[in-house]
């Protein structure tokens, strides 16, 4: 048997090798791209009806990147979703030396919730952004 990870019990290294052999791991993965391509594409289209900009909108995984709207603060869009309940990942967490951005990193897998969407619109609307 091959050693996956010395950082695993054997146990696991067991069970992630049979999990891996047997063809499970590849057909959970094959029946979640649909759903989350679908979860996705609604995520896109919401957030373009807000006056997002998304880079790369049409590529399949896991996060979306948005563009605020013009005219929007980030970080004033971020305390007013804050305010709401809404914790937005902001795209300077991901610049070196956390530069500014004006983007802001979305889990499409979660951005299915219209509690998410109703948070961000009453914060870019609070904000002073037209939100349609």
């Amino acid at each position: 048997m091959v050693t996956i990870s010395s950082a695993l019990p054997p146990l696991m290294e067991v069970l992630l090798a049979e999990l891996l052999a047997s063809g499970q791991y590849r057909r959970w993965v094959d029946r979640l791209r649909p759903k989350l391509a679908a979860t996705r594409a609604q995520a896109v289209a919401r957030l373009q009806a807000l006056g997002f900009g998304l880079a790369a909108e049409g590529e399949p995984g896991l996060f979306l990147w948005a563009a605020l709207p013009p005219g929007c603060e980030p970080e004033a869009v971020y305390q007013a979703a804050l305010d709401r309940g809404l914790l937005l990942a902001r795209g300077s967490l991901f610049r070196p030396e956390r530069g500014g951005s004006r983007h802001l990193r979305f889990n499409a897998a979660r951005s299915s919730e219209p509690r998410m969407f109703e948070a961000l619109e009453a914060a870019l609307a609070a904000r002073g952004a037209d939100t349609g």
